[in-house]
């Protein structure tokens, strides 16, 4: 998976943080600038990153799993 483009990311997180109030997205804001400044940042979203695509393709492996199943003729 490549680099999630601007355009990518509102389409799919602009409703999510539509929901916030301004207190919360302070917090947030302050959260990512504090762990940018003590080095984690990269870290923390590459582990997140990592388990978000390592579900994704377990995912997207039960489905074929399951397409080649119901998709075998039956005689």
């Amino acid at each position: 998976m490549g680099m999630m483009t601007k355009k990518h990311f509102r389409q799919h997180w602009e409703s999510v943080f539509a929901s916030y109030n301004d207190a919360e997205l302070y917090a947030i804001s302050s959260w990512v600038q504090y762990m940018q400044a003590k080095n984690h940042w990269n870290q923390y979203v590459g582990k997140v990153w990592d388990a978000y695509t390592a579900q994704y393709d377990k995912q997207t492996e039960q489905l074929a799993e399951a397409t080649k199943e119901d998709g075998q003729a039956v005689h």
